[in-house]
């Protein structure tokens, strides 16, 4: 996707900095694969990410576990099985394309659990507010 500068049309540039290209919050890295800030050739200002729409895009592609009531055990997002093996660190890329700019990708290394009936790896629901945490500060939102 080619965005474009609301003002006049043309194609936006990467105009440098407006984000950390890394950043890390408790059980969470993550990387930002390219510049957070776009500015229109004419000069027509600086455009950064839509953090909201960028934390509601990720949470969409990542699979969140749940925690049941009964016994306060993790289940799988996608089956509800309890989980039964242990978690394991791995890293997850996301693309984001609704954020306003042109495809942005963000990396993570981040803990992951894997359900052993259909294989959806799921992060735990105690991770998600570092994961918030990491997006909004490699977008240059408010950490």
């Amino acid at each position: 996707m080619n965005a474009t500068c609301p003002t006049c049309g043309r194609h936006l540039v990467p105009a440098g900095g407006g984000g950390a290209g890394d950043a890390e919050h408790g059980t969470v890295r993550g990387t930002l694969d390219g510049p957070a800030r776009w500015g229109c050739p004419d000069g027509h200002g600086d455009i950064m990410a839509d953090v909201d729409a960028a934390l509601a895009e990720v949470h969409d592609t990542l699979d969140i576990a749940e925690r049941s009531r009964l016994r306060n055990t993790l289940r799988c997002a996608a089956c509800q099985t309890p989980f039964a093996l242990p978690g394991r660190r791995a890293t997850r890329s996301v693309t984001l394309v609704t954020t306003g700019l042109p495809a942005t990708r963000l990396t993570f290394d981040l803990p992951l659990l894997r359900c052993t009936e259909d294989a959806v790896e799921s992060l735990p629901p105690e991770c998600v507010g570092d994961l918030d945490a990491v997006v909004s500060q490699l977008l240059g939102g408010p950490a």
